[in-house]
């Protein structure tokens, strides 16, 4: 996994709730659901106890797979790729962290990655419905889910076992395959872990 912070840092108290953090904390968040987040659409694909996993719709374009932290620390630090709005930075409070995912989360097994190296990590449950839950796009300019109509190939952070400079993607239509790291037609993914609150119960004192 691909992620960003490796720790948390601590944010000013002051900044703008997040509707998102209202319905985790609320438990209204259904699997496989998608939710507006300042017009850009993210799906909840895992929820494990009280850590949600939420996977952006859209695929940003990168120039190489060594872009991807960068990419990853630019949303989070200005909730923008460039000039392009991805998510409101008032939002980063509430997660976790935002991530590539690895193969495993995404396939349930490892096709082209080694196998060693994620043995444990569990396939996110959306995923195991088959390569139509996987399939992803860019956003087109009529604000459409996939640009003309088509969609994209996107990357996983799982390299490719006996070959170092290939990494694990899924493809168009949501299988597995591999290809070198230099390839610029390949997009990002951003998934973000969000964990649910529980407020603590004020303690009342009461003179009779």
């Amino acid at each position: 996994m691909i992620k960003f912070p490796e720790s948390k840092p601590k944010r000013k108290s002051d900044e703008i709730e997040c509707s998102l953090k209202a319905i985790v904390n609320a438990d209204m968040v259904a699997l496989g659901q998608r939710y507006m987040i300042e017009g850009n659409p993210v799906t909840c694909v895992d929820i494990d106890g009280d850590k949600y996993i939420f996977s952006m719709d859209e695929i940003f374009k990168c120039a190489h797979y060594k872009e991807i932290p960068s990419i990853l620390r630019q949303i989070y630090e200005t909730g923008k790729i460039g000039d392009k709005e991805v998510l409101p930075v008032s939002m980063m409070k509430d997660i976790d962290f935002l991530f590539v995912p690895c193969e495993r989360q995404i396939f349930g097994q490892n096709k082209y990655g080694d196998e060693k190296k994620e043995l444990g990590i569990k396939q996110f449950e959306w995923y195991k419905r088959g390569d139509v839950a996987r399939v992803k796009g860019y956003r087109g300019k009529d604000n459409s889910y996939w640009k003309d109509g088509e969609t994209c190939y996107w990357w996983l952070a799982t390299v490719c076992s006996g070959y170092s400079t290939h990494c694990c993607l899924v493809t168009s239509n949501g299988s597995a395959d591999s290809h070198l790291t230099s390839r610029t037609s390949i997009g990002v993914p951003v998934f973000l872990q969000m964990t649910k609150k529980t407020e603590k119960e004020p303690d009342y004192e009461f003179d009779f």
